[in-house]
């Protein structure tokens, strides 16, 4: 008897890699969106405005009354770059976790949906 290895062809190999390459990746972008994102505060008071999303980072400076750094600070956080990486994201967790009647008239005493 030889001790001749066989191995895995290498196309086996290389779709392993992408394999768990697209689930360690799927993994990160689902897990950081729980940790990034606040699903309790959306970005604007307007749920048909350009800037609105369903949560916010957690840590978005608040926006200003006038354009810049002017003006005081509103209860609104600012729209991020994670804004729109989880945007697809925030709709399927908002589709499939809809935001309790409770919290939508919490949100509204506070300034949001007028």
């Amino acid at each position: 008897m030889s001790d001749i290895k066989t191995s895995e062809p290498p196309q086996l190999r290389r779709g392993r890699f992408w394999a768990r390459l697209i689930l360690v990746t799927s993994l990160i972008y689902g897990v950081g969106y729980f940790v990034l994102m606040d699903s309790h505060r959306p970005t604007s008071q307007f749920r048909g405005a350009n800037d609105y999303y369903e949560s916010s980072f957690r840590w978005a400076q608040k926006r200003h009354a006038s354009k810049g750094d002017a003006g005081p600070e509103t209860r609104i956080p600012e729209v991020t770059v994670f804004n729109f990486l989880y945007a697809p994201l925030d709709k399927i967790f908002f589709r499939i976790f809809p935001r309790p009647d409770v919290e939508i008239e919490e949100l509204r005493s506070i300034g949001y949906y007028q």
